[in-house]
């Protein structure tokens, strides 16, 4: 639920590296290809009442660990990329581009957009592809769809991480939000009303560059050094233009459709093994953050040193060794209760 995120232009997959095998997506320019010498998969699939869904998976074999992107209305570029050098420690990363936006089909309709269709989606790829057991990973908004999906169907989840994790309440994020706004200058907030409003009906060979500008702007806000933005795979503003002009409304109705939200109450009734994540110099205030290891029964809390709210591009060899070691069975050096 980060003002950082819709994500930059991306390659052709290529023969390589690794070998994409895709079924025929809205543009064959949107792939983006492996920076590793593991098998890359994409195509689509069903989610809840026949909505396509597109999705990618890294890694043949190992345990398969599933990540939820944040948004509301973001897609794979949200982190999933980023998460892929699990797959070259031994695990499966898989990753779906959740309803509405990106490349995943895009919904106008509200009542699509409930917290009951993400856990839906989960549900129906976890089927699709057989897996019995797996982990998750939930990155903001995904954090959310994580604790709802794993008190539906605890059986199936093993362990879980949650990355940077949403406000657990409606409340916590009217804080989270009023406490960023303040750490705005005058002249972001201006250009960014202004870029936003022109985004509404720019044409369309004007909606990148303008995303890119609009979220550009604040990005100090939540990495410790822009820099590190050079060398991830977080980007900004990807392809297809509709996806890009839907993510307002989607991470709009879905919000909505949580209305007065509280998932503390969801949280006691997760037994399994819960890592909290967040970078260590994080703008986030972290009392919405430690709420989520209080309620978690079997939760500890890592902050990653030297590190912001996108802990995963300031860190990422933090982050991923601590992700590693928590899937193998053992809580991270440095994560306390």
């Amino acid at each position: 639920m980060k003002a950082k995120a819709i994500i930059l232009t991306l390659a052709l997959c290529f023969l390589g590296a690794a070998v994409c095998y895709a079924q025929k997506p809205r543009s064959e320019s949107l792939s983006v290809p492996a920076y590793h010498n593991l098998p890359t998969t994409e195509g689509y699939f069903q989610g809840s009442g026949g909505v396509r869904l597109f999705y990618r998976i890294a890694g043949e074999k190992g345990e398969p660990i599933l990540f939820l992107h944040g948004g509301p209305g973001f897609g794979l570029n949200d982190g999933a990329y980023d998460m892929e050098p699990l797959a070259e420690r031994g695990h499966r990363l898989l990753a779906f581009n959740e309803r509405g936006a990106w490349r995943s089909e895009i919904i106008t309709d509200a009542s699509k957009l409930r917290i009951e269709d993400f856990v839906q989606d989960v549900e129906e790829f976890r089927k699709k592809f057989g897996l019995e057991k797996l982990g998750i990973i939930g990155l903001s908004w995904g954090s959310g769809v994580a604790v709802n999906y794993i008190t539906a169907h605890p059986e199936h989840v093993t362990r879980v991480v949650f990355l940077s994790p949403m406000s657990p309440t409606a409340k916590l994020l009217q804080e989270r939000k009023a406490h960023l706004d303040k750490l705005k200058t005058e002249k972001e907030k201006v250009q960014e009303q202004e870029v936003r409003d022109k985004i509404k009906t720019a044409a369309d060979a004007d909606v990148i560059p303008l995303c890119e500008q609009m979220y550009g702007a604040t990005l100090r806000l939540y990495v410790l050094d822009v820099e590190h933005f050079k060398k991830s795979r977080t980007s900004f503003c990807p392809p297809p233009v509709e996806g890009l002009r839907n993510t307002p409304f989607v991470m709009k109705a879905a919000v909505d459709n949580l209305g007065d939200w509280d998932f503390r109450p969801l949280m006691k009734n997760v037994h399994i093994p819960a890592l909290v994540l967040e970078g260590a110099e994080t703008n986030v205030p972290l009392n919405a953050t430690r709420e989520w290891v209080t309620c978690l029964p079997n939760a500890r809390l890592l902050l990653i040193p030297n590190a912001g709210h996108q802990n995963w591009v300031d860190q990422p060899e933090a982050v991923i060794s601590a992700m590693d070691e928590f899937f193998r069975g053992s809580w991270p050096h440095g994560s306390t209760k």
